[in-house]
């Protein structure tokens, strides 16, 4: 069993994160941080669909990691919910307070879906669609990681890194940023907890 933390770079409450983790994390457990931009879900997608094994628990700081408006949020609650999947949200006290027991987290996560659908329901502002303003995220390309590498042990160039890339200027420095913001908080979580 294993214990998935998604954060997003946004995300500064890293002490309760922390006291959660603490409070569901059976001993010797693994704990695998996953560090996302605000704007982007695919990671934590990703990671329920790929990488989750029976037994294994999410945690998120809040309901705001897990989509973009109600509607996403409601969806990935009831993915949650029909895959029986542990989730433990930092800022809902109740999805957390009984330890792992499973059938009391549906229970809870279905109690927030329905509250949610249904203040939804009644607004009649619900968006069905991602409220993202502006461009939309680029996305780190194929062989990001390793090509990260290779540039920061300085064994290839900027310039280089670009073409490989196929990024411009402005967004592979935005994205250089930003990556290095996710290694600093996974590498400090992956301290604290000896996580892999």
């Amino acid at each position: 069993m294993s214990i998935f933390v998604y954060k997003k770079l946004t995300d500064d409450d890293t002490e309760t994160l922390g006291k959660v983790v603490d409070s569901v994390r059976a001993t010797d457990e693994p704990v695998y941080i996953i560090v996302e931009n605000s704007r982007s879900f695919h990671l934590l997608d990703q990671a329920v669909y790929e990488k989750y094994s029976s037994g294994d628990g999410f945690i998120v700081s809040s309901l705001s990691s897990l989509g973009a408006n109600s509607a996403e949020i409601t969806g990935q609650l009831n993915i949650f919910i029909q895959h029986g999947i542990y989730l433990a949200i930092c800022d809902h006290y109740t999805t957390y307070i009984y330890g792992r027991d499973e059938r009391t987290n549906m229970a809870v996560l279905q109690t927030i879906a329905q509250s949610i659908a249904g203040s939804t329901s009644t607004s009649g502002s619900a968006s069905h669609r991602k409220s993202a303003a502006g461009r939309p995220r680029a996305e780190f390309p194929d062989g990001w990681e390793e090509l990260y590498r290779q540039w920061s042990d300085k064994e290839i160039s900027s310039g280089e890194f670009l073409k490989k890339s196929g990024l411009k200027k402005a967004t592979f420095y935005n994205m250089i940023n930003e990556y290095r913001d996710m290694l600093k908080e996974s590498e400090a979580f992956i301290r604290r907890y000896n996580a892999g």
